[in-house]
């Protein structure tokens, strides 16, 4: 029930990143080129292929942009290393703050779009 909880926060914060950056491109599939470029890199920010503590330190901030960086700590401290929500709050907050951010990017990026359009 924890690790469901844990990503269903992570699904709704990585649909409204999705949602807020296609809606500033003409063509749907670009966000998607562009979220897939950089994944390799968000992976090894994230300290699940690299170690953390080679990564420079003013890289580490650049991670928690995307909620990958605090799904995959949390996801794997709860699955792999049987740790409680309670023992995650860090990544649990993560997404929920990155959650809400992006909701509320979607939408003033929805609106914006909106406004354009009937503009046009």
């Amino acid at each position: 029930m924890q690790l469901f909880a844990l990503v269903s926060l992570f699904t709704l914060a990585t649909s409204f990143m999705g949602q807020a950056a296609g809606a500033w491109f003409k063509h749907p599939e670009t966000p998607t080129l562009i979220f897939l470029g950089t994944s390799l890199p968000q992976l090894f920010v994230t300290g699940f292929s690299w170690p953390r503590e080679a990564i420079p330190e003013p890289v580490q901030p650049v991670g928690f942009i995307f909620p990958s960086d605090f799904a995959i700590d949390g996801i794997v401290r709860i699955d792999q290393l049987g740790a409680s929500l309670w023992e995650v709050v860090r990544d649990w907050r993560g997404l929920g703050m990155l959650a809400v951010i992006y909701f509320a990017l979607a939408v003033m990026s929805a609106f914006f779009v909106r406004r354009r359009r009937a503009h046009a």
